[in-house]
């Protein structure tokens, strides 16, 4: 069964030792807790709503269209960026503002490689590639972390779906139903969640498979998946955990993956 990294994760001891620090950095009283706390978590929120909004772009450019109806694309990024509390508002602005925009930013993959043969694969979107990835280097200069020549080949672009089935759908059924929709696997997660996975040309006609087949669509995406893993010790995920947050700060950074087992 796959192992799909969709953000960065940290362990327990990495997450104490971040708001440790804060704590430490807003003094005793407790109102600049509050305050040091709320500019982390506003932070965070505005870097997602940056990125949502040059994905809508994107989506916009090469879909030709601002209309979520006639963009499959499109709708598929207004649906992420909803599921990530972005203000109807702001996705309505960010529509529009591609519309007028002549910046043709566009996605690109740049591989990193880590520690004991961890590898992470750097999805971005961007102007200028060569710039970003020079930037993105610059970063991660003073760790472990080095340039690959690998172009992704230890990934796989794969669909992904986590779906609750109808009543009565048991896991024989959706195997069936995997194959009638052009799904490559079928996996059973936790409770009564299944996961399909399939090429990534297949992506929106086995949504719609499902959909027809009255699955609950929890997930959606495009993601790459590592072909194989490997397992690190303790130290070495802090030590990448501690390159991905830097990595995420970037803003045209869009999403990490990784082989981490």
């Amino acid at each position: 069964m796959y192992s799909i990294c969709r953000c960065v994760v940290f362990n327990a001891n990495t997450k104490k030792a971040i708001w440790d620090n804060w704590r430490r950095n807003a003094g005793h009283s407790k109102w600049q807790n509050i305050k040091h706390i709320k500019a982390l978590k506003d932070s965070q929120k505005s870097a997602v709503f940056t990125k949502m909004s040059r994905l809508i772009r994107v989506a916009v450019q090469e879909g030709k269209s601002s209309d979520p109806e006639h963009n499959v694309q499109l709708a598929q990024v207004v649906e992420r960026a909803r599921k990530n509390n972005m203000p109807v508002a702001s996705i309505e602005n960010a529509i529009k503002a591609a519309q007028n925009s002549k910046v043709a930013s566009k996605p690109g993959l740049i591989e990193l490689k880590g520690p004991a043969g961890s590898l992470m694969l750097v999805s971005v979107l961007t102007d200028n590639l060569a710039k970003t990835r020079t930037e993105l280097l610059t970063i991660i200069k003073k760790t472990r972390a080095t340039a690959s020549d690998g172009g992704g080949r230890m990934f796989e672009h794969k669909g992904v779906f986590e779906v609750t089935p109808p009543a009565g759908v048991g896991f024989d059924v959706a195997e069936e139903h995997a194959i009638e929709v052009g799904a490559e696997e079928v996996h059973q997660l936790d409770g009564d969640v299944l996961q399909f996975i399939c090429a990534a040309e297949q992506f929106y006609s086995v949504k719609k498979g499902l959909q027809t087949r009255l699955y609950d669509i929890r997930y959606a995406e495009q993601e790459y998946i590592p072909k194989s893993q490997v397992t690190l010790s303790d130290d070495i995920l802090d030590e990448l955990s501690s390159v991905y947050l830097k990595l995420e700060q970037h803003p045209d950074v869009v999403r990490i993956y990784d082989n981490i087992a």
